[in-house]
């Protein structure tokens, strides 16, 4: 007779599955909790993001000196992580815009989040036609 297997547990004692059940945030029904905060980029749309930042931190009790700690360190610092104005970063750009199916393929996989968070659907054709015409000269 074979021994039953134990649940495998993580060290705070939950089981996996357990665990895996308590990492989601059941975004469906608790939309209405979040505040979404979308990504711009250049000088204006970085002041824009840490306002929003800014404001959250407010409504949330953060103090003032540790706000502008903050607001300061997201408009001057850049992390080793950041891939804004690299040179993969406009490559990757150019090879998604470039090629008109998989920039299809890559709205139809995110539709929802287009849906669901107010961005604009790319225009698949002018954008394609646009980095076509960068590619050739």
């Amino acid at each position: 007779m074979k021994a039953r297997p134990r649940p495998s547990t993580l060290p705070n004692g939950s089981s996996k599955v357990g665990y895996r059940k308590q990492r989601y945030c059941n975004f469906k029904e608790n939309f209405n909790d979040f505040i979404i905060i979308k990504y711009e980029s250049g000088h204006r749309g970085i002041r824009n993001v840490a306002s929003q930042f800014d404001d959250i931190f407010t409504l949330a009790g953060v103090p003032s000196h540790h706000r502008a700690v903050i607001r300061k360190e997201m408009l001057v610092g850049r992390t080793i992580h950041s891939t804004s104005g690299t040179t993969l970063r406009r490559h990757v750009e150019m090879l998604l815009y470039s090629n008109r199916t998989l920039l299809q393929m890559i709205t139809q996989l995110y539709y929802y989040d287009f849906i669901v968070f107010g961005f604009k659907f790319p225009n698949l054709t002018e954008i394609s036609q646009r980095y076509e015409t960068s590619t050739r000269s």
